[in-house]
């Protein structure tokens, strides 16, 4: 994994996520329809929930508030926080996401040469410009489940796909699903394909290390089209899947790992 990425390739690439979710919630033609990828939540809800989340990320990078990491925490997770009434107003939060995204890439733009980092509960950081590439995350994969769900066209640019890895990375050992994690042990290398990405997730009896400094033997290899990499990590597609369709190879002394390692995460499964 060589390839730098500067505090400016996340700022263009969050403004860029965050102008294609807007042109595709402009004016959506159901919004009250349910989500095909989780029936609980409506486009409009899910809408709701995103508007919610630079302002959240700005609280972090500024002390306002603390995470502990988990995802259930996230704007984008559960029903709870859900404003039902505002949320049938799309065009208000639609507003709200423009404005807050406005002033968090502002604030993230002109920070000190040692940007700043959210300080989780056990003392961890995040650091601000990576943890754009959670937000960048979270617009493409909520656009694309808008869009499927209203049959709209949608794409996710590869270019972001790295990013999005590289901020989710800060905190993925808090996103585990620990019953389906318990007792596992095994490395896992995921390269992107067209890239110089390689990154290696090492499990330990239901532990996890992101790129370990002296990682053991790998069980599973798999080469994958990032864009695909990048569904799959939000199990929006199977890695079985990916091998049929020939967006991905897999090899190695333990390749059939691989069809249950998104599951191992806490993400909404595809139906």
């Amino acid at each position: 994994m060589s390839t730098m990425f500067s505090r400016l390739d996340y700022i263009d690439a969050a403004r860029n996520a965050c102008d294609q979710f807007l042109a595709l919630t402009a004016s959506l033609p159901d919004p009250d329809v349910p989500l095909t990828v989780n029936p609980a939540l409506s486009v409009c809800e899910c809408v709701s929930q995103v508007s919610r989340t630079p302002s959240w990320l700005l609280a972090l990078a500024t002390d306002a508030r603390s995470w502990s990491g988990d995802p259930e925490d996230m704007p984008t997770n559960g029903v709870g926080g859900i404003d039902t009434i505002r949320a049938r107003h799309v065009g208000a939060c639609v507003d709200q996401l423009r404005t807050d995204l406005d002033i968090l890439l502002d604030t993230v733009k002109n920070m000190s040469a040692q940007v700043a980092c959210a300080v989780l509960s056990d003392g961890s950081k995040v650091r601000s410009d990576a943890a754009l590439g959670i937000l960048i995350g979270e617009l493409l994969i909520r656009g694309h489940d808008i869009a499927r769900t209203l049959r709209l066209p949608w794409s996710i640019p590869p270019d972001s796909v790295p990013l999005v890895a590289r901020g989710r990375h800060q905190v993925l050992p808090r996103w585990l699903d620990t019953e389906a994690c318990s007792g596992h042990t095994a490395t896992y290398e995921i390269r992107l394909r067209g890239t110089d990405e390689r990154y290696l997730y090492e499990f330990t009896d239901g532990k996890l290390a992101v790129n370990p400094g002296e990682p053991r033997p790998v069980d599973a290899h798999m080469r994958i089209d990032p864009v695909t990499a990048l569904l799959m990590s939000y199990n929006r597609y199977s890695p079985t899947r990916a091998v049929l369709t020939g967006r991905a190879v897999a090899w190695g002394p333990r390749p059939w790992l691989l069809r249950s390692m998104p599951a191992k995460f806490r993400t909404q499964a595809t139906p």
